[in-house]
């Protein structure tokens, strides 16, 4: 059976290339685990936007004061530019919208 691998943020090579330098690097180090999600750096700070707690975004706290109030400034003043579900998306068209899962066709289904 032949392993299939779903992160499409590579190419085939460039996966290769990555596994294989990954695999030198660590070879001995049993605590080292692949994670192929974006892991944020350093200390964030989130924005609400309005009551609810799930309408907000992170941003870095890094930037000046002065940078970080004006994107504040922004960011709020254009919250109604967020949408935060599907249906607030109205007119958009779905084939640009969807997104296709890299599935080897001849996987078989598991419940």
């Amino acid at each position: 059976m032949s392993s299939v691998d779903l992160d499409s943020r590579y190419s085939k090579k460039e996966n290769k290339e990555e596994k294989k330098l990954r695999k030198e690097k660590n070879e001995s180090d049993e605590a080292s685990k692949e994670n192929y999600h974006p892991i944020p750096d350093g200390e964030f700070e989130l924005i609400q936007f309005g009551e609810e707690p799930s309408r907000g975004v992170k941003i870095g706290t890094e930037p000046p004061d002065l940078a970080r109030k004006q994107l504040k400034a922004c960011l709020r003043e254009n919250a109604d530019l967020f949408s935060w579900h599907a249906t607030e998306m109205s007119g958009l068209d779905p084939n640009v919208t969807c997104h296709q899962l890299t599935i080897d066709p001849a996987a078989s289904d598991v419940v």
